[in-house]
């Protein structure tokens, strides 16, 4: 099973993490499939049936980008859908759930701190939690270290997320 079928049937979070991180990836590559293919999928340590399945993969991944217009950013369609997704169980949770709740509660703060730090632009409370971990994952690979209140604040985000990937495998079982 490929790493992405993998992630989306085990962790919806997960998975719409690794949709970021493989547009990312793509754009850094300028969406040039022969550099992608040279440059990543060659090196993959999987038997060539499975690069040659990777490869396919990653092609389509690219031109699913260029066809939605996503050369220099914004997420496939795909991702956003997935997002509103968690979003509608999100408000579900909210007005059924007390151990929600509680998890919410603790993560809005941060939310709130993270909505006015983008000037309103992001709104999406779920989206927030997202950029949230992509944004960590990032940091990590540059070497950079964070803080106190950025672990509390990633440790809240974390629990939002595994909880509604947890209802949304629930859902779509």
């Amino acid at each position: 099973m490929h790493i992405a079928e993998k992630k989306k049937s085990e962790n919806i979070s997960e998975y719409i993490i690794f949709l970021y991180k493989t547009e990312d990836l793509i754009r850094a590559f300028d969406l040039n499939k022969n550099e992608i293919s040279e440059y990543v999928v060659k090196h993959f340590p999987v038997p060539e049936d499975e690069k040659e399945y990777q490869r396919n993969w990653y092609m389509e991944f690219c031109d699913t980008m260029i066809d939605q217009g996503l050369q220099e950013k914004g997420h496939i369609e795909e991702a956003e859908k997935l997002v509103q997704s968690l979003m509608e169980i999100h408000l579900q949770l909210l007005g059924t759930d007390k151990k929600y709740q509680d998890v919410f509660m603790y993560a809005r703060p941060f939310i709130q701190k993270n909505i006015e730090f983008s000037n309103q632009q992001i709104n999406n409370p779920i989206q927030i939690c997202l950029n949230g971990v992509y944004g960590y994952l990032i940091s990590q690979i540059n070497g950079r270290n964070i803080n106190n209140e950025q672990k509390e604040m990633l440790e809240s985000f974390g629990l939002v997320l595994s909880y509604l990937s947890h209802e949304y495998k629930q859902h779509n079982q």
